[in-house]
């Protein structure tokens, strides 16, 4: 039997990724569309299917979905989360987590919010889960593979480069490379809303690394760069849809010395059929675990860790002082 799909805000991101890629998702019947403003939802049923409501209460009454999207804009995540799960209902909530203001300024009381969505999770006998999508991008899987494999060797160090629009998503991918963060420091520059930024960082397993934000990069070539270094090789991935280089050590770290190297290439470059392809492959992978009762990652705890070190940043260098996180 299908499993019943509700989304909650019509927007942007709904229209031009989730809504898309549920239409590909196997085994799932989208019901629901759920937006306050009327017009937008009514266009969004007549692109895409299913049926339009205007109260989030009324849908879940009528619908009873297994599962619910939520998708508007980031200061409007909270409350239908915690009313989703109220229900619950399985819930997948858009990157970020939450904001107040602009997901590129996310600020150390925007924590409190999302607080309130674990906390219904705790109660709820639904999931939680955040769509960052990345890790279900060529790259993403590859790298993961890479690592877990033990090709690279033990962990040493990760230094991560990126366009702002990625800001979030890199944020997780690191993590979940490299594990947990427990601490870091931090600077900015620039106007608000586009802040250009970069940290240290200390991770749970006692490697370092470093992340930079800028805005000031093109978003068509190389948005993002991760190197992660291990004690057998130094893996680097490149832009959405590029390429990703294993460098081997070669023998004694001795300049001039033997290096091993392989690129592997996926993709042309094209972001689109990228990012179509990770929202479908994160939507997928969600349902699936509804459908067999498996747990899932990214959670919304990973969604919270993410916000923690993105706020983090700002904390940081409004006080001048490094920022600790139990974990």
């Amino acid at each position: 039997m299908a499993l019943k799909v509700a989304v909650v805000g019509c927007g942007g991101v709904a229209r031009g990724s989730h809504l898309p890629a549920w239409k590909k998702v196997p085994d799932i019947e989208l019901v629901a569309l759920c937006d306050k403003d009327k017009a937008r939802a009514d266009a969004a049923v007549a692109q895409f299917g299913g049926k339009a409501y205007y109260d989030l209460e009324e849908m879940l009454d009528k619908v009873k979905p297994d599962i619910a999207d939520v998708c508007p804009r980031e200061p409007d995540h909270c409350a239908p989360v915690v009313i989703t799960l109220g229900r619950n209902v399985n819930t997948i909530v858009e990157k970020p987590m939450f904001c107040k203001t602009n997901q590129l300024a996310v600020q150390w009381s925007d924590l409190k919010e999302a607080k309130k969505m674990l906390d219904a999770w705790k109660k709820s006998k639904a999931k939680l889960a955040m769509n960052f999508n990345y890790r279900h991008s060529p790259h993403g899987k590859r790298m993961k593979q890479l690592i877990e494999s033990g090709e690279l060797g033990k962990p040493v160090a990760i230094v991560v480069h990126a366009h702002l629009w990625c800001w979030s998503h890199v944020i997780d991918l690191m993590r979940w490379f490299m594990g947990d963060v427990v601490e870091l420091g931090a600077a900015v520059s620039g106007i608000p809303n586009q802040m250009e930024r970069s940290a240290w960082l200390k991770f749970k397993n006692g490697c370092t690394g470093s992340i930079t934000g800028t805005w000031h990069s093109s978003m068509t070539h190389a948005p993002l760069r991760i190197d992660y270094t291990g004690d057998k090789a130094r893996a680097t991935m490149y832009n959405l849809s590029g390429s990703i280089e294993v460098y081997g050590h070669g023998g004694p770290s001795i300049p001039g010395g033997p290096v091993d190297k392989k690129i592997e290439v996926f993709g042309d470059g094209v972001r689109s059929e990228f990012g179509v392809n990770s929202f479908i492959g994160s939507l997928t992978a969600f349902s699936r675990a509804v459908r067999e009762g498996a747990e899932y990652a990214p959670s919304g705890l990973d969604g919270y860790r993410e916000l923690e070190i993105d706020a983090g940043i700002f904390k940081s260098a409004e006080t001048g002082e490094s920022i600790k996180f139990k974990v």
